[in-house]
């Protein structure tokens, strides 16, 4: 029982700790037994106090193993208790004006579970206890050069952790309070831990001061920490500033809350699966080689701004980055970068991308960005998409020399695209969209390489610019080319019109639909090559400029091709479809082997044609539904020319060869003239004028309507199938074809007279001789007022073919009613009064009946005796001729 009595009594009533007294004024060493009061030095129960007063200050030394219950220094200023050894207490309280310091041998100890500190608290050595440090207010200063293992920080003055192997780690489940200036300086070559907290629980960080970590120190959040820098002034500039030091953040939160501006000095930040948040006009500032990577599906969220200088670097690496509030920017200054990997950039509001001075941008692995706001590049920086895309919902300008590229990717844009001083565009096997215009500027470039290219509006480039377009796709409303431009293997649809001034647009092996216009002027150039389709439904129109097309198919379905008397138009082995458009030609078109130019529609040549070189297989193909009108004074035509359509010639033209199947030709009083014979396999040739060449036909010559007078300096020849159809309106209104050579004769004439002609005998064809006559003829009478073939009465018509001349003698009286076999018929029209060759009186064909010589009838009254009368004046007159 009392052996229970003794045990109850020390657990309720333990033994209480000795109090220990400093009481040397001068100082001393702390284990000097007599400096104590009760003497001796304080034991592993004992609490120690070290208060004395001195102006001078109280140095107290520690050269052995400190074990106290706790140590208390002051209140008395100046007290100062230094030690070079171990230090073993359960606490340690500083009051102001008094210090605890280890010496400068890092090997030393303090193993404390709590400091108080009022005072000035530094160490050299290490904390190795799970201790708690309150550094109090107003007046704590924590000053660390050595490691410490701590539980927490309860910091209200200043803390500041210095030196070479320097660490902080607060572990377990305690967690760091700071509400007043919190530095973290390191060593320059120091590398391990400087600040750490590693939590197995939700930690958490509170800062309302600035919280600076340097040269090299690093900040460590790990295991779901929640690390916040906030205050509740707006107008505060708090700000969490890392200069030389570095960050890592794992499964943890970093939150910056209200004006906070986090600046990197020649520093590394490095998030993994976690949160980094910036709120209310906040700052994200790196400079002077600061790195910042973002991985592991970290999430970034800033309210506020990203800035990068002097070779400063971001790394979002499969995470995400969103930047949300009013008037934010993103700058990239002096050799800066940002990188994202398979990662997300997206600003919700209105914010300016800015990069400049060699700095450069880069979106990779399926990285999204989306913008809303501007982005400008400038004096040699750069933005590089690789299969990745990027949306902007307001324009983009590049300047300065900058450069963009994308890879397999896709570019959206719904403001404008411009490009000034030399900055330049490349894209492959990618997609650009621009409901805007695209604008290259002041030497500005681009490359476009299994690009499909859409613009709502505008594609412009301006003077001294250049361009490709190679294997691509382009889609606008308009296009404008000042400058250089090439199309290789490429297609475009313009759904207006495209402009080509001042530069060369070249198009090889390209197909080209231009739903409106294309105007060449101010003295540039379009080329065509290499099997190049061009489709217009409206004109092209060149101006004092160059148009040249080789290997290429141009196909007109409406609208027209027009071209200046300044321009240079050349066709190389292309073929110029005109299905039903117009084609204007007001200066020369060179053709060269290989061409040919087939009109089906219109064709108003008002200049010449030419082939460029000795190539005799050239032509133009005038089709059924074509009308070409040479227009000019003196046009030369110096290719073949096909004819099915309609051509008329107003002046005078020189042709290499003419060949007609069908339709019509017109000369109007000029004069042609051709190196072949003109071939007219079918279809008319009307109207009035010289033609200076043979002639062969098998079509039709003269106009059933209209007076025929031609002048051939050559021979004619008509086949069985030709025709010649000669029309005599009046007396003043007689129609002539003068042959210079031989006339040989074949084939269908037929004579129209007008029934208002008497007497009268009509020279209708000359020559300087013949050979054989027609094998048919047919004489048809008209009504001069209305045009239309009418029958007649008692009417005489002759046709004499001479060697030199055919002739036609008409002559009418009245009849008398006993005609014989006549009676009183009439000749209808069309039917063949008499035929006369070479004055051999043939047939006469009547009604229907043939009818041979008889005395039956009066002499004088026989149709015969009437014929060798008038054949009587046609050969005095033929005499007086000769």
């Amino acid at each position: 029982m009392l052996k229970l009595f003794i045990i109850l009594f020390f657990v309720f009533f333990p033994i209480n700790a000795v109090r220990k007294d400093w009481n040397s004024l001068n100082g001393g060493v702390f284990h000097n037994d007599a400096f104590w009061t009760p003497a001796g030095q304080p034991g592993g129960l004992d609490a120690a106090f070290i208060n004395q007063k001195n102006p001078n200050g109280n140095f107290v030394y520690a050269t052995q193993l400190v074990n106290a219950s706790s140590i208390t220094l002051g209140p008395n200023p100046l007290n100062i208790l230094i030690s070079n050894t171990t230090v073993v207490a359960d606490s340690i309280t500083i009051n102001d004006q008094n210090l605890f310091a280890t010496d400068n041998d890092p090997t030393e100890v303090v193993l404390v579970k709590q400091i108080n500190n009022f005072g000035e608290l530094e160490t050299h050595g290490s904390f190795l206890s799970n201790s708690v440090i309150y550094n109090k207010a107003p007046n704590g200063l924590y000053r660390s050069y050595g490691n410490a293992l701590v539980a927490g920080v309860f910091n209200y003055a200043n803390f500041g952790i210095y030196g070479r192997y320097q660490a902080l780690l607060i572990d377990n489940y305690y967690f760091l309070l700071v509400n007043h200036d919190l530095t973290l300086n390191g060593g320059a070559d120091f590398g391990s831990n400087v600040w750490g907290v590693d939590q197995f629980d939700y930690s958490i960080t509170n800062i309302n001061s600035d919280f600076t970590v340097q040269k090299k120190a690093l900040l460590q959040l790990t295991n779901q920490t929640e690390f916040y820098m906030t205050t509740d002034v707006d107008s505060v500039n708090e700000r969490l500033l890392t200069s030389a030091g570095d960050v890592e953040a794992s499964n943890s939160l970093l939150h910056l809350n209200r004006t906070q501006y986090y600046q990197l000095m020649n520093s590394t930040n490095t998030f993994n699966n976690s949160y980094f948040m910036m709120e209310r006009k906040s700052v994200y500032n790196l400079q002077d080689n600061s790195i910042s990577t973002f991985q592991s599906n970290t999430v970034m969220i800033l309210d506020g701004s990203i800035l990068l200088n002097n070779k400063a670097k971001i790394d979002i690496i499969d995470s995400s980055c969103q930047i949300q509030g009013e008037t934010n920017l993103v700058g990239l200054f002096g050799d800066s970068s940002l990188r994202l990997s398979n990662s997300t950039f997206n600003t919700t509001q209105h914010a300016g991308f800015v990069t400049y001075n060699n700095s450069d941008i880069v979106f990779e692995d399926n990285s999204f960005f989306l913008m809303n706001g501007s982005y400008l590049m400038d004096h040699n920086s750069s933005l590089t998409i690789k299969n990745s895309k990027l949306i902007q919902l307001d324009q983009f300008l590049g300047a300065g020399t900058s450069q963009m590229k994308a890879y397999e990717s896709g570019f959206g844009l719904f403001g404008k695209l411009n490009y000034y001083n030399d900055s330049s565009l490349q894209t492959f096997n990618s997609n650009v969209t621009v409901y805007g215009a695209i604008a290259f500027l002041d030497n500005s470039t681009f490359y476009f390489d299994n690009t499909l290219l859409y613009t709502g509006l505008n594609f412009m480039t301006d003077k001294d610019t250049n361009g490709y377009f190679v294997d691509s796709q382009i889609v606008a409303r308009n296009c404008i080319f000042n400058g250089n431009a090439t199309f290789q293997n490429s297609s475009v649809l313009v759904y207006e019109d495209m402009f080509v001034g001042g530069g060369v647009l070249t198009s090889n092996n390209s197909f080209m639909y231009l739903n409106s216009s294309l105007n060449i002027g101010y003295g540039g150039k379009f080329l065509l090559n290499s099997s190049v389709v061009l489709i217009l439904t409206q004109s092209i129109v060149v101006l004092d400029s160059t148009f040249s097309a080789e290997n290429t198919v141009i196909r007109i379905e409406s609208g027209s091709l027009y071209y200046t008397g300044a321009s240079s138009v050349s066709l190389k082995n292309t073929t110029l479809l005109n299905t039903n458009g117009v084609i204007v030609a007001s200066s020369d078109l060179y053709i060269y082997e290989g061409t040919s130019l087939s009109n089906n529609a219109k064709f108003d040549l008002s200049s010449n044609i030419y082939p460029a070189n000795s190539a005799s297989n050239l032509k133009i193909s005038n089709q059924e539904q074509g009308i070409l009108n040479v227009e000019s004074k003196h046009s030369f035509i110096q290719v073949g020319l096909e004819n099915a359509g309609k051509i008329n010639i107003a002046n005078n033209a020189t042709m290499f060869n003419y060949t007609q199947t069908s339709g019509s030709l017109k000369i109007n009083g000029g004069v042609v003239n051709s190196s072949n014979p003109l071939s007219i396999q079918g279809g008319s040739v009307a109207g009035s004028g010289t033609i200076e060449t043979s002639v062969e036909n098998a079509g039709s010559i003269g106009s059933a309507t209209e007076v025929t007078k031609f002048q051939i300096v050559g021979n004619f020849t008509q086949s069985a199938d030709g025709k010649i159809v000669l029309t005599i309106n009046s007396e003043d209104e007689i129609p002539l074809i003068d042959i210079s050579e031989v006339a040989n004769l074949n084939g269908t004439l037929v004579i129209r007279v007008a029934n208002t002609i008497n007497n009268k005998s009509l020279t209708l064809m000359s020559y300087g001789s013949s050979i054989g006559g027609f094998s048919n003829t047919e004489l048809r009478v008209f009504n001069p007022k209305t045009g239309e073939d009418v029958d007649h009465d008692k009417c005489q018509y002759k046709v004499n073919q001479g060697q030199t001349s055919m002739s036609m003698l008409v002559g009418r009286d009245s009849c008398t009613g006993d005609v014989g076999s006549f009676g009183n018929s009439k000749l209808s029209s069309g039917a063949i009064a008499g035929i006369v060759v070479g004055g051999v009186v043939v047939a006469a064909v009547i009604g229907g009946f043939i009818l041979h010589k008889t005395n039956r009838i009066p002499k004088s009254m026989r149709l015969s005796h009437r014929l060798k009368s008038l054949q009587k004046e046609v050969d005095a007159a033929e005499a007086d001729k000769a």
